[in-house]
C-alpha cells in the first residue's frame, strides 16, 4: 500500500510549484522574489503555518513563521527575506486554501450557522456522535 500523503509535504509541493512557476515567467510579479526562493521551499519552511492555519493564523503570522524559518537557514535578515517570507506566505495560504478548500467551505458554513443562531440570542448546539450535548453560549 502506499503511504498517505502528508499535508505539509502536500501544501510545501503546491508552494513549490508555484514558486518555480513565478520564478520562470519573468513577466511574473513575483519573478525575482520567487527566484530567490528556487530551492528554499519544502515541508519545513511551511509546517508551522499550514499547524496553526486550523486556528486561524493570519497573514501577518505566516510571513513571520515563514521569516523566522529563512532566518534559521542563515538568510540575512533585511529586505530581500522580508520581501521572499511576504510571497512565499501569502503563496502558502493560497495552497492551504487548494489543499483543504472543502474543509475551508465547511468552517465558513459553520461560521455563518453560527452567526445566525446567535443573532437569535440562542446558544449553538449539537450533540456528538457519543452522544455528548455541547452548548456554546455565543452572544452578538
Amino acid at each position: 500500500a502506499e503511504c498517505p500523503q502528508d499535508v505539509y509535504s502536500r501544501v510545501a509541493d503546491l508552494v513549490a510549484a508555484e514558486v518555480e512557476h513565478q520564478a520562470m515567467d519573468p513577466h511574473s510579479k513575483w519573478h525575482s522574489v520567487a527566484s530567490t526562493l528556487l530551492g528554499e521551499v519544502d515541508r519545513k519552511l511551511v509546517k508551522q503555518t499550514v499547524m496553526t492555519s486550523v486556528y486561524g493564523v493570519t497573514f501577518v503570522g505566516a510571513r513571520q513563521q515563514i521569516h523566522s524559518r529563512l532566518r534559521e537557514r542563515g538568510w540575512a535578515d533585511g529586505r530581500e527575506t522580508y520581501m521572499a517570507s511576504r510571497v512565499a506566505a501569502e503563496l502558502t495560504m493560497n495552497a492551504l486554501g487548494m489543499a483543504f478548500k472543502n474543509a475551508k467551505q465547511t468552517m465558513a458554513w459553520l461560521g455563518d450557522c453560527a452567526s445566525v443562531i446567535s443573532k437569535s440570542n440562542n446558544p449553538v448546539s449539537w450533540t456528538t456522535p457519543l452522544g455528548l450535548p455541547v452548548v456554546q453560549p455565543y452572544r452578538q
